[in-house]
């Protein structure tokens, strides 16, 4: 019997983890290959807004699908998609960071950015650890993140789980 449960917020859209995992593979090759040309970055910045705006328009998602679905032909593994959205907000703002940073003097800014980048990158898609998901799922139970009535938050389902 279920008794506790650490997940993300529960929410009616889905998306399929093993895409994300996939474009978060993508997303890190495009943070090193920036490091020795930059202007990849300025992309990257591009395909953060479209995941998080229209999904279905990122090109690294699209790429993603298409290799876990039609070449590697693994079965959806289905996760919720608000904390990753959030995750994607965090992506768009460090791309942001990089490809201004470029316009400073000195690499400080740029360097630190694309390590913690990288490092958030990495866990995401060698672990299957969402750095970015923790953060909103902190929000969540802070109540600095609202949720909607068909998304209860974890310290509610926990304490259902308890009552039974």
């Amino acid at each position: 019997m279920i008794t506790h449960v650490e997940a993300c917020p529960i929410d009616e859209q889905l998306i399929d983890g093993h895409v994300v995992r996939l474009a978060g593979f993508f997303t890190f090759i495009f943070l090193l290959v920036g490091y020795f040309l930059p202007s990849i970055w300025l992309l990257l910045l591009i395909d953060f807004a479209l995941r998080i705006k229209i999904i279905r328009f990122s090109p690294i998602v699209r790429l993603s699908k298409w290799l876990c679905h039609r070449v590697m032909h693994w079965p959806p593994e289905a996760i919720n998609a608000e904390p990753k959205i959030f995750a994607a907000k965090i992506g768009f703002l460090f791309s942001l960071i990089l490809t201004l940073s470029l316009m400073l003097p000195g690499r400080t800014v740029t360097l630190v950015t694309l390590a913690l980048f990288l490092f958030a990158v990495s866990l995401e898609t060698f672990f299957n650890y969402c750095l970015g998901c923790k953060i909103y799922q902190l929000l969540v139970e802070l109540k600095i993140i609202n949720l909607t009535k068909s998304q209860p938050s974890i310290r509610a389902i926990n304490q259902q789980l308890k009552k039974k």
